[in-house]
């Protein structure tokens, strides 16, 4: 059975192929053991089974750091978006969520009752943290 993912690195693996698409808009459902979504664009509907998830997950993780970008100067990319949002829903840790997706809000409801919405303000700060703890690792390491 393949090791579970968390919501984190689950979310970021599928920002980074919605990134690949274009598409700027997109319906997740997200449970422990995988994602479906359904972007706005000519991409259509998806289904991540975890170790599908793993596998790209281990793909992107080699490009790192390399520099390549497939997402048009100035708009966030959806690897960065989902990434902090799902570090927020690790912290929540309930077992299924609901998320549409855009570049600049991401409404997130919850199966045991959680709702909230990230809105492009806070998104910002939550990647510039995660930047900051992610360079404070790198500087101890």
């Amino acid at each position: 059975m393949p090791e579970q993912l968390k919501y984190e690195e689950m979310l970021r693996t599928v920002g980074a192929v919605l990134d690949q698409t274009g598409d700027d808009l997109a319906v997740l459902d997200v449970w422990p053991h995988g994602v479906m979504f359904q972007s706005v664009g000519r991409s259509g509907r998806h289904e991540m089974a975890l170790p599908e998830i793993q596998r790209v997950s281990q793909e992107r993780q080699a490009l790192r750091g390399t520099g390549t970008s497939s997402t048009p100067e100035g708009l966030p990319r959806f690897e960065w978006v989902l990434r902090v949002v799902g570090a927020e829903l690790d912290r929540v840790q309930q077992s299924r969520f609901g998320l549409t997706v855009s570049r600049s809000r991401v409404i997130v409801e919850g199966a045991e009752g959680y709702q909230r919405t990230f809105e492009a303000d806070e998104l910002t700060v939550l990647m510039r943290e995660a930047v900051a703890r992610r360079r404070a690792q790198t500087s101890v390491e």
